[in-house]
């Protein structure tokens, strides 16, 4: 078996992809939390992360049909959001002239953010080619 056909891209997509939320959106929720409150700015940054894990869940599973396609696609949409902001995050790193106490966390994060929202938008677009859906 070689390693991309083997479950394990998937596997760390869940794992990393929790991890990826301490990037960008972390400094998005920053931003969010004195204007929206916690439970809105966490949901709102979190729910690209989620949306992945969903997908890659979806990815998982035998059998390929519509229903697991759309929760594949909002994955996309989550890893595509995901990855904007952990490229706002290094803007905002790059240009703040304030370092803040998470910093360290966020730059891990945005280290682990951006490989993992890539490596998602491939295994989407190989497994959307797959089921006859893709380019």
């Amino acid at each position: 078996m070689r390693f991309r056909d083997s479950p394990l891209p998937e596997i760390l997509i869940k794992v990393t992809a929790l991890l990826s939320a301490c990037g960008g959106p972390l400094v998005i929720y920053g931003f969010l939390k004195p204007r929206l409150g916690v439970p809105v700015a966490f949901g709102i940054c979190f729910l690209p992360i989620a949306l992945m894990i969903f997908g890659t869940l979806f990815m998982d599973i035998d059998g390929i049909g519509a229903f697991q396609a759309r929760f594949v696609r909002l994955g996309l949409a989550g890893a595509l959001l995901a990855l904007n902001m952990h490229l706002y995050g290094v803007y905002v790193l790059a240009t703040a002239a304030a370092r803040g106490p998470d910093d360290g966390l966020t730059i891990v994060g945005i280290i682990v953010g951006i490989p993992t929202s890539a490596v998602y938008i491939y295994l989407t677009r190989r497994w959307l080619s797959r089921c006859g859906e893709g380019d």
